[in-house]
């Protein structure tokens, strides 16, 4: 049989339990790009046109408060060169950097040179805001 005591001690702990489990919910990655190096764009061309390709440095981070596992990271080189980047799993608090390259023919500049990247383009993580996960910069050719 229970007495009050004991009624209060379950109480305490159920209510200890939901409030954990609420917590616990609310845990969630935040992939974001924190940095696309404008610096670090270069374009060289080691066997004339035709072999041009463009390189650009980027961070990626995880802000949120939970472990994102794999996934993919789109770089768009205007005008329309794609390159797919996996990403391993990435702890909460995590920044990565990465140097990509175009493949040649891959001249960015005309005359300017705008790079896009995405982080989870494939929406396969669910975040803590999906409304942050693009971001595109521009260097004056």
């Amino acid at each position: 049989m229970f007495t009050s005591k004991s009624n209060w001690l379950l109480s305490g702990l159920l209510f200890g339990l939901l409030a954990l489990c609420a917590s616990c919910k609310g845990k969630k990655p935040d992939l974001t790009v924190q940095l696309i190096n404008t610096a670090s764009i270069q374009v060289t061309c080691p066997g004339g046109p035709g072999t041009c390709v463009t390189t650009v440095s980027f961070t990626i981070a995880n802000t949120g408060n939970a472990q994102a596992d794999a996934f993919n990271v789109k770089v768009t080189f205007d005008p329309g060169v794609t390159i797919n980047q996996p990403v391993p799993a990435m702890p909460a608090g995590a920044t990565q950097m990465f140097t990509l390259s175009s493949p040649p023919g891959g001249n960015c500049f005309n005359p300017d040179c705008t790079i896009c990247v995405e982080v989870d383009d494939a929406n396969v993580i669910q975040e803590s805001n999906e409304g942050n996960n693009k971001k595109c910069q521009t260097k004056p050719g």
